[in-house]
């Protein structure tokens, strides 16, 4: 029988029976996904706990961080403000010491190099520092020092490696400083 010879209530029923077999196969779904909930329900309540505690913790530590942040930025302008040499000293090294994470260490290592151990605190600079300005301008502030101590191997070998575009006038002219002849007029020529 073809669909124009159907009768209205046959293609009712059809119709019906097409509805009523959509609704049953959403509620076998639904109870497929109801019977999965019920049968791992405690591994869903462990997987939420753990959740809840990452992302509690996550909080906590971004605001140890902060804490941590805000501590150090406040010892280290104290430490610069303070008008006693020795005074200054003792709170750029508690910063180096409790706050070595943060960049206010690196700060706190280049006003100590002015202040004591000159040739150890850009060093740190160099090896710690993130922010490749602070390791280039802790190179040549080192590579000074070393020149005014004779050490003209270590400056040369110091500078080997090209900087910042900003900084390799100031390298140049360092390595023509000490250099001779052809290669002392290569350095000021670049």
């Amino acid at each position: 029988m073809t669909q124009k010879e159907q009768r209205p209530d046959q293609m009712m029923d059809e119709s019906q029976l097409h509805a009523e077999m959509s609704e049953l196969k959403q509620d076998m779904r639904s109870a497929k996904i109801t019977h999965w909930i019920q049968k791992n329900q405690q591994m869903l309540m462990t997987v939420t706990v753990l959740l809840v505690m990452a992302m509690f913790a996550g909080g906590m530590w971004s605001e140890h961080k902060k804490t941590q942040m805000e501590s150090a930025a406040m010892m280290y302008y104290q430490g610069i403000s303070s008008q006693d040499k020795a005074q200054q000293q003792a709170l750029l090294e508690q910063v180096i010491r409790d706050y070595a994470e943060t960049t206010y260490a690196t700060l706190s290592h280049m006003r100590l190099a002015t202040l004591v151990d000159t040739e150890q605190h850009l060093h740190a600079v160099i090896d710690h520092s993130q922010a490749a300005e602070l390791r280039w301008q802790a190179t040549l502030d080192l590579a000074e020092y070393l020149m005014s101590q004779g050490k003209n191997d270590d400056v040369k070998s110091l500078l080997k490696d090209h900087m910042g575009q900003q900084f390799e006038q100031p390298r140049y002219s360092l390595l023509a400083n000490i250099s001779n002849g052809n290669e002392k007029k290569e350095y000021l020529q670049k």
